[in-house]
């Protein structure tokens, strides 16, 4: 019988690192920091090449994501592994198609030729860190989906069970902060189980309040 555990967790914020298993917190100012400490450690060989154009959502879900692998113990990197991710978060891609929209109008485009090339997607994030890690995927995004982050985690653990997938990462992010949960199949270990995070996450949608509910971050109580 095929068992779903939720294995490993991260949290990024402005000034922390958290990777919930390893029970590691450091301080970072960042994203992009939080990505260095990674590769100062040894955990990841280098950065993106295009990641000095990535826009705040897609910094903290790129490093979130790397900081779970981490704490899950999955190589970033290397062989293409059968790993999804889904995610989920309050904005979409609003931001990054003002700020894309923005860029054109700046370099001296017309505003109805800006408008056209507006092709952001809320995937987008997400992709990146998959093509990064080596994720082959699926990959999807379920806008403020009902039943908040218990839904999601209900839908990641329904895919995980019935395909050949053997990993699947759940991240919420907004510019600011970033949350992801690792769930793998017939693990060993186990952080949460999946009833309990439907049943407590039910209805959650920012990335803080899953860490602040679950009680994982230094001087945040659970529920």
């Amino acid at each position: 019988m095929i068992s779903v555990r939720v294995t490993a967790m991260a949290f990024i914020t402005r000034n922390q690192c958290l990777a919930v298993g390893q029970q590691r917190c450091e301080p970072c100012s960042g994203a992009k920091d939080a990505c260095r400490i990674l590769q100062d450690r040894g955990f990841i060989s280098g950065q993106p090449k295009n990641g000095g154009r990535f826009d705040p959502v897609t910094q903290t879900t790129f490093a979130v994501a790397l900081w779970a692998c981490v704490d899950a113990g999955l190589p970033i990197g290397g062989p293409k592994r059968r790993i999804g991710i889904v995610g989920t978060g309050l904005q979409g891609s609003l931001e990054a198609n003002r700020a894309f929209f923005a860029d054109y109008v700046n370099a001296g485009r017309n505003s109805a030729r800006s408008n056209l090339f507006v092709y952001t997607l809320p995937t987008t994030p997400l992709a990146e860190a998959a093509l990064f890690c080596g994720f082959t995927g699926p990959l999807w995004y379920m806008c403020q989906p009902v039943g908040g982050w218990g839904r999601m985690i209900e839908e990641a653990a329904r895919c995980a069970a019935e395909t050949d997938i053997e990993a699947m990462l759940l991240v919420g992010a907004d510019a600011n902060e970033a949350v992801c949960l690792v769930m793998q199949k017939n693990a060993d270990k186990e952080l949460f189980s999946v009833s309990y995070l439907k049943k407590h996450l039910q209805g959650v949608n920012a990335p803080g309040d899953v860490v602040r509910i679950l009680g994982v971050a230094p001087g945040m109580k659970g529920s």
